[in-house]
């Protein structure tokens, strides 16, 4: 299920509302505040907004306030309400490819039905919660999850009080940025409504991903190998799913192999530059022996180290591990299925890419260096070493789950087993 907040994430609720509040303003002999004002305080239930924008009022003239509030906006929007561009098409997607859609809202249900009703979008949504009785918007997403019960759950929201319900109620939160509010501290931020679909598609992933992880789950931490060739997205997948996992309560521990690198005389080191970067590349024997062989025997981990940073080929990357029974460590990297970290993962994830698509990123990553030169040595070296690792360890046959990151906005998984 998919539940949206209505004001400032469907609904451009600044053309009805700023006309309304300075009717109402007028109607009650009080001054009008400014527009930007408005703006700013969209999102509060009625009582909590008239509050915010007249401060001087008593409670008297803002009950008196929010019903000529409530009643102008009855007859503007008819007339007046209006998506954000590209909204409808949005839901159209969504609704369209099976997904349940609810909304959630600080205004009152007769105010969301008539919202959704002007602007023609009501039939996407089954399920409508709205403001009553003075509880939080928390309080309110709270109670539509336990009407509906679903399976998995996401918020798209545009102000911090989203989030905070999102994260109360253990939900990832899709802020967008072209509402009222601001998404800095959201799982995942939405540039406009059409940004919204490609967000969902992978939540949908990162959702089976979870359900999966609970079901393999044994006593203490579960540790899990998410490995592909060089530019099959490991790391920005990694990123949303650990932002997935995280707002659904779980505790978190990323590991990076490219973090363990060698250093470059021995990364380089034989005639066979293939050879050397399969044998040299990644110093998996610390990895597996500071890290991983500790959380499989020990169930737990509290240690630094000091790696290699790249760009200076030093030992000056600080990095500290904390893992805990209760957390999901996620072992990000290429040729991990192999020892000795491979015995040490309980479960095993595929991120693959078509070959075209590997060395269109590659290129996109290096775009200081002429495309010819990047697509060459990307042939010569990655796409080789990525053959034979894949002759001698069959990754793909090895993993619990295979998944098509060839378009960063649709990952499929192709099994799981």
């Amino acid at each position: 299920m998919v539940v949206f907040d209505l004001d400032g994430t469907l609904h451009r609720t600044d053309r009805v509302l700023t006309t309304a509040v300075r009717d109402a303003a007028d109607a009650c002999g009080q001054p009008r505040p400014a527009d930007d004002a408005v703006r700013a305080a969209l999102g509060l239930p009625t009582l909590a907004f008239c509050t915010e924008l007249f401060p001087a009022a008593d409670g008297a003239a803002l009950q008196q306030l929010a019903a000529a509030l409530r009643a102008r906006e009855r007859r503007l929007i008819p007339r007046e309400a209006e998506l954000f561009a590209g909204t409808a098409a949005m839901l159209s997607t969504l609704s369209g490819a099976g997904l349940e859609l609810a909304i959630c809202s600080n205004g009152s249900e007769q105010y969301v039905s008539a919202v959704l009703r002007a602007t023609r979008i009501a039939q996407h949504f089954r399920l409508i919660e709205g403001h009553r009785d003075n509880r939080s918007k928390r309080q309110a997403l709270a109670a539509l999850l336990a009407r509906a019960r679903p399976l998995d759950a996401l918020f798209v929201g545009d102000t911090r009080h989203d989030w905070q319900a999102a994260r109360d109620n253990c939900l990832p939160c899709i802020s967008v940025r072209y509402g009222y509010g601001s998404p800095a501290a959201a799982d995942f931020c939405a540039e406009s409504p059409a940004d919204v679909v490609p967000h969902v598609r992978r939540w949908q992933v990162f959702a089976q991903l979870e359900r999966l992880f609970g079901e393999r789950r044994r006593s203490g931490p579960l540790v899990i190998g998410l490995s592909g060739p060089d530019a099959a997205g490991k790391t920005r997948f990694t990123q949303g799913l650990t932002a997935h996992l995280a707002a659904r309560g779980h505790s978190m521990t990323v590991i990076h192999v490219d973090d363990f690198h060698n250093p470059r005389e021995l990364r380089y080191q034989g005639h066979d530059e293939v050879e050397s970067y399969l044998s040299h590349a990644f110093n998996l024997e610390l990895l597996a022996g500071t890290l991983l062989t500790p959380i499989r025997e020990q169930g737990r981990l509290d240690h630094s180290l000091t790696l290699l940073d790249l760009s200076t080929d030093q030992f000056t990357r600080q990095r500290h591990y904390t893992v805990t029974p209760d957390s999901i460590v996620i072992v990000e990297g290429t040729l991990l299925f192999r020892p000795p970290t491979d015995e040490l993962l309980e479960l095993r994830i595929v991120l693959d890419a078509s070959e075209p698509e590997i060395l269109r990123r590659a290129v996109a990553r290096h775009s200081d260096q002429p495309a010819t030169a990047v697509t060459e040595r990307y042939r010569q070296k990655y796409l080789e070493v990525q053959r034979r690792y894949t002759l001698h360890h069959r990754p793909r046959e090895r993993a619990d789950v295979v998944i098509d990151n060839s378009d960063f906005d649709a990952p499929q998984i192709i099994r799981i087993s």
